[in-house]
């Protein structure tokens, strides 16, 4: 009967040898810990599962990872590896990817906004620089709110409304604005103040407006307006989280 160690490194080398590019990155704790699993007689899907999202949260690739699942398999059964092993490695990999994903992008994947969480990055900047020239924020930058009744939509309209929205805001503010997705059916645009910017908030909502008319959804679902910063970056970061709730 083989020994942990020999499982581990004969899968290593088999994983290697199949196309495996990363030598130095291989081992981990949950390899040995899948190894034990098949010497003792345990249940192998939940430690393939958690070795798959080990490999995900290392930037690996599925295809990637199966081939090593695969390369396993080869080592210490004969045949193709159980449906269920390649089950299991694929949604333990899909679910760390999606979760990796999800905390680390700062752009929506649907609209191209970015996401809240970068919204209050940038303006954490911005009453950094503020404060380091001795003015306000609040003197300096506003917030523009476009919120949209998604409620009386469904399916592929809702997502249409958001996508024409966020097109739109960034016709009008391509300026370097930083245009964000604070809630699903709200954006908010961080801008300079200045004299211009009450016009600006108004032909984004008449943009809006008119290309939810021209693209058969219904009208009067947006409402826009200019929230002004307060003064400190604490209450800036409670306006983004009610903004939404504000509409």
């Amino acid at each position: 009967m083989m020994r942990l160690d020999d499982v581990v490194k004969a899968w290593r080398t088999r994983s290697l040898r199949d196309g495996w590019a990363y030598p130095d990155d291989w081992e981990v704790p949950e390899a040995y810990l899948v190894a034990e699993a098949h010497l003792s007689g345990s249940d192998m899907l939940g430690p393939l599962a958690a070795l798959a999202g080990v490999r995900a949260r290392a930037g690996f690739g599925l295809r990637e990872v199966l081939g090593d699942m695969i390369a396993l398999h080869s080592v210490v059964l004969v045949g193709e590896p159980p449906p269920d092993w390649t089950r299991t490695t694929a949604i333990g990999w899909s679910d760390a990817a999606a979760l990796e994903l999800a905390s680390t992008r700062v752009d929506d994947g649907v609209t191209g906004l970015a996401t809240a969480a970068y919204l209050r990055t940038r303006l954490f900047e911005v009453y950094e620089q503020c404060a380091a020239a001795g003015v306000y924020a609040s003197t300096r930058y506003c917030l523009i709110v476009v919120s949209v009744a998604l409620g009386t939509l469904t399916g592929l309209d809702r997502t249409a409304a958001m996508v024409l929205t966020a097109d739109s805001l960034g016709m009008v503010f391509a300026h370097g604005e930083t245009r964000a997705l604070a809630t699903p059916s709200t954006a908010a645009v961080l801008s300079p103040c200045g004299p211009m910017v009450s016009a600006r908030v108004r032909v984004a909502g008449a943009l809006i407006t008119d290309r939810f008319t021209r693209s058969g959804l219904p009208a009067g679902l947006v409402r826009s307006r200019c929230e002004q910063l307060p003064d400190g970056y604490e209450e800036a970061c409670r306006l983004v989280g009610s903004i939404g709730r504000n509409t």
